[in-house]
């Protein structure tokens, strides 16, 4: 009767009140996915309750779009092999009192922050929005920030890049763990840069990317054609592997019989539907190229392990650990001064060092960033690289240690869609050899290789194959090397 605005007798007692979803909506509990131990030793028992009532932790949650305030998180806890399950992961005590962590994939829900969770949408779509927009962490904080501030009236809890980064390094450690079917278990404790690297050791597989492994798409995949898709009147010099005399080599199938043609403005056979072959293996195609970035490793010779410390150390843990108190110049065994990286002897080369270093040094930099090209006065004078792109690293020995060393690109295996196959740092050069051993590495056996692989020193790379008999072993019969259309055109000219 309370929801009638009449009484028995017709009286007009007043309007409703209009209905408060937020009074009616279901109460938001987070809670581990298992009601029993899933310990072997345990014979499976029931959870006991790990918190007292009046310390459950109450943080907030954003499902999808919606942030839900003091929603609470509750614990498992097995009296018996004194496993603590919660919604994202379980503590494991393990011999000599320590305890690891095992990363669930089936997480519904991820701890981002100390009183901050989030359904894997929200985890989701800040992965997608970092590949798909190629957005940072701080650019995906503020839009969200502005979003749901003005989506939530003001009253949003912000977000911070933390968290941001927190949600994507969390899923994507899940994602791919998923994929190779496998949860993930780290000492118990780590910090998020360490989880990362801890992770990477497990899941990395040498930089072989197992979610992309037998991708096969309408760009990356064609059917099996006896004869190349071409066009009339297109210049032989603008098709990939046509040189100028007019020599067109079969890019379809698994020959490579020249066509020849008759004048520079070739008239080259049209694929029709007969040329197609449904019997035979659809022809793939992968894609080689170096970024210059220069990630850091080791300064020690040869060594390109990772650094101890990557805020001003220059060393791996075993060479700094091996160096100890010793000044950082080579072939000295002095000890160095406190608060510095250099004995008293080499006391001035150390401050040259931190004076060219310092942040003075850097006067005008934004506005170089913001001006390419325009020459200011009180900048020194630009330092080329003197070394050849894709030569081998000058062999000269550093006359000390004071900073780190640098990889000299990240070779990345593509497929034509842009999906992202493997990837591996090089060290000195992207040479030939090291192109070769990267391809074996991640296509090892003759099942695996591509038909053809794009890249923009495929001459280099045959001559070299064929020189150290890796083309004939491995090569010949499965692949060919090729390349784009963009870098033939420009290395020729």
């Amino acid at each position: 009767m309370s929801l009638y605005p009449y009484d028995s007798d017709g009286q007009f007692q007043g309007k409703l009140k209009a209905v408060s979803y937020k009074s009616i909506q279901a109460v938001q509990v987070i809670c581990p996915y298992s009601i029993t131990c899933e310990t072997a030793s345990c014979n499976p028992r029931s959870l006991l309750q790990n918190t007292r009532l009046r310390d459950i932790p109450r943080v907030t949650l954003i499902k999808g779009s919606e942030i839900y305030e003091n929603v609470q998180v509750l614990t498992g806890y097995c009296p018996s092999c004194q496993t603590t399950y919660q919604a994202d992961h379980e503590r494991v005590l393990q011999d000599g009192n320590r305890h690891t962590r095992v990363y669930l994939n089936s997480a519904k829900y991820l701890k981002v922050g100390q009183s901050l969770w989030v359904d894997r949408v929200f985890s989701n779509a800040v992965v997608n929005g970092m590949f798909s927009f190629h957005a940072s962490a701080s650019a995906f904080t503020e839009f969200w920030n502005n979003t749901s501030w003005r989506f939530h009236g003001g009253n949003a809890k912000k977000l911070t890049r933390r968290q941001v980064w927190q949600s994507f390094v969390q899923e994507s450690i899940r994602s791919i763990a998923a994929v190779s079917n496998t949860n993930i278990e780290l000492q118990d404790g780590l910090k998020i840069d360490e989880v990362t690297k801890e992770a990477f050791e497990i899941l990395g597989e040498n930089g072989i990317i197992r979610a992309a492994d037998q991708h096969a798409c309408d760009e990356c995949t064609q059917p099996y054609k006896s004869a190349v898709d071409t066009f009339p009147n297109i210049d032989p010099a603008g098709i990939v592997g046509v040189d100028q005399n007019g020599t067109v080599p079969r890019l379809i199938g698994a020959v490579n019989e020249p066509v020849a043609q008759s004048s520079n403005q070739a008239e080259l056979h049209l694929a029709d539907e007969n040329d197609m072959n449904i019997d035979h293996a659809p022809v793939k195609m992968v894609v080689l190229d170096g970024i210059v970035m220069g990630p850091q490793h080791c300064a020690y010779d040869n060594c390109t392990s990772d650094l101890a410390n990557e805020r001003g150390g220059s060393f791996c843990a075993f060479h700094e650990n091996q160096f100890g108190a010793r000044c950082r110049v080579h072939n000295c065994n002095n000890q160095k001064v406190f608060g510095t990286q250099a004995c008293q002897q080499h006391a001035e080369e150390w401050n040259e060092h931190v004076k060219n270093h310092s942040r003075h040094s850097f006067h005008g930099a934004r506005r170089l960033l913001q001006r390419p090209g325009e020459n200011l006065p009180w900048q020194p004078a630009a330092q080329v690289n003197l070394q050849p792109h894709d030569e081998l690293a000058p062999e000269t020995q550093r006359r000390n240690y004071f900073t780190p060393s640098h990889f000299y690109c990240v070779e990345t295996i593509c497929a034509p869609c842009g999906t992202a196959i493997a990837w591996a740092k090089f060290a000195k050069s992207e040479s030939p050899t090291n192109i070769l051993n990267f391809l074996e590495t991640v296509y090892p056996t003759e099942e695996s290789h591509p038909d053809y692989i794009c890249i923009d020193k495929a001459c280099l790379v045959l001559q070299t194959a064929i020189a150290n008999g890796s083309w004939d072993a491995n090569w010949k019969n499965t692949s060919r090397f090729i390349v784009d259309a963009y870098h033939y055109i420009n290395h020729r000219n």
